[in-house]
């Protein structure tokens, strides 16, 4: 046979031989509702960008019904984290970057316009959380009662906050407050939070006083805030003797206007740092509220008066106790300094708006008030009787400004001219008002009044000013005619 003869067959493409009917099924099965199925325990998921953590505040329960998508970096998709890792790495190791140095109170020296201070360092870290929603991280119970730690951290140690994360570590326990899989993947972010705002010089601190904890490097983020803490109060005591001094020596009187507001929030401030010591005096709060209820508005001084009766109250029940238990009471957040300063600064607030704070009322000053003797006829003055005494001659009757003594440094011409314009030679010009003190008429007109450049200045009642139309005013060439 031929082999050129014989027809070549097309070939056939090769196929892959069916999937079994149980694999197909298991390549075909959805994924995504898997996934989407795992819901954080406390935050939620976006129909646009899945699944975030945090967004509201922690309730009683452990619960967070608030919950609310607010900030990209509440994503914990893996695009999400890893920029967020990024961010708090660089700005960890930057020295541009703003951190605490273990300064309880910045005195604007030079040098330190890097660094935050304690309270600055607090509410940094509070507004990371917050972006992060790591709310939860930093919820604390003690007596059964949910504290913030970020706005409470004289209430609690460093142990208190170790003990509650290992507690809240037991995947065994059947507690509301255990981390679930999303907060447990959080912890080293939380910890690099913190880390991202304190210098290496604090950082050094920190490691040498508590890395012989073995569990040290794996604490999340509330427990080296407080270490932080704990590392700047043990090194600057002497700052809350010199804060609690402060205190003790603030007036109202040093803030013009009787500023309630600005002198509450420098009080504000001084308080934070004598909280950041064991405890608070007992007796701060009505001690604070003395220094406030001597205002020259009366309706505010029975208001304070009010709520100072209500705050030595609730003091009373703890002026044998420990101070430290005062703070724990649930009625502190109303009648503790905090609160009190915070109350004042409203009260204030709501006076000024209703124009009914006197101590910056409209005036009109005293020299406005001038006797007719002395110029203030004509001036738009009143008809009272001026007593002021003159600090020039000693009279009484006028002040220095329309005193008849007064030297005139200017040119004493009674009629003056501008200079002419240019391209009008030899047009009119104007005549100008005369100092005010030439107006006033002496007791006696027939005596020269000497300067000290030893012009004698004569007064006439018949001389008309060209500029005010008035008669009567001092000159150097003649007397009453």
């Amino acid at each position: 046979m031929n082999p050129e003869s014989t027809p070549i067959k097309a070939k056939t493409p090769l196929r892959p031989p069916p999937l079994p009917p149980s694999i197909k099924k298991k390549t075909t099965s959805p994924i995504r509702p898997l996934v989407m199925a795992l819901i954080p325990k406390r935050g939620g998921t976006h129909p646009i960008y899945g699944v975030f953590l945090g967004g509201g505040s922690v309730g009683p329960k452990w619960d967070m019904d608030d919950a609310r998508y607010r900030f990209s970096s509440q994503r914990r998709d893996e695009k999400s984290v890893g920029k967020v890792e990024r961010g708090l790495t660089d700005a960890r190791d930057k020295t541009t970057t703003l951190k605490f140095n273990g300064t309880l109170e910045l005195d604007g020296t030079e040098g330190n316009e890097r660094e935050l201070d304690k309270d600055q360092f607090v509410r940094t870290i509070e507004q990371l959380t917050r972006e992060h929603g790591q709310q939860v991280f930093y919820a604390i119970e003690k007596d059964g009662t949910i504290y913030n730690l970020l706005r409470s951290p004289h209430l609690f140690t460093v142990e208190e906050v170790i003990a509650s994360h290992v507690l809240r570590l037991d995947s065994n326990s059947t507690d509301a407050s255990q981390y679930d899989s999303f907060e447990r993947d959080d912890i080293d972010m939380t910890r690099l939070a913190v880390e991202s705002r304190l210098t290496e010089k604090i950082r050094d601190a920190i490691r040498t006083r508590y890395d012989h904890d073995p569990a040290f490097y794996d604490y999340p983020g509330p427990v080296l805030f407080m270490m932080a803490l704990d590392i700047c109060n043990a090194s600057q005591s002497f700052d809350i003797d010199g804060a609690q001094t402060k205190l003790d020596e603030l007036t109202l009187e040093n803030y013009p206007g009787e500023d309630i507001t600005a002198c509450a929030a420098y009080a504000q401030k001084q308080f934070k740092i004598v909280q950041s010591g064991y405890a608070p005096p007992v007796r701060s709060g009505s001690k604070l509220l003395l220094k406030f209820c001597a205002t020259e508005c009366e309706q505010f001084n029975r208001q304070v008066y009010a709520m100072l009766d209500l705050v030595k109250k609730f003091e009373n029940k703890y002026k044998l106790a420990d101070p430290k238990s005062i703070t724990t009471h649930q009625d502190y957040s109303i009648y503790g300094p905090i609160a009190l300063i915070a109350w004042l600064q409203r009260e204030h607030t709501d006076l000024l708006k209703d124009h009914e704070w006197p101590a910056l009322a409209s005036k009109l000053p005293q020299s406005n008030y001038v006797s007719k003797n002395n110029g203030g006829s004509d001036r738009g003055g009143s008809d009272r009787v001026d007593t002021r005494t003159c600090y020039k001659c000693n009279k009484v009757g006028h002040i220095a400004t329309y005193c008849p003594d007064k030297t005139e440094k200017k040119s004493h011409v009674i009629h003056t001219r501008r200079p002419e314009p240019s391209g009008a030679p030899g047009a009119p010009r104007e005549a100008r008002i005369l100092a005010s003190w030439k107006y006033i008429e002496p007791k006696d007109i027939s005596v020269a009044h000497k300067d000290e450049d030893g012009r004698e200045w004569k007064f006439c009642t018949h001389c008309k000013c060209k500029a005010t139309n008035k008669k009567g005013f001092f000159q150097l060439t003649h007397f009453d005619s």
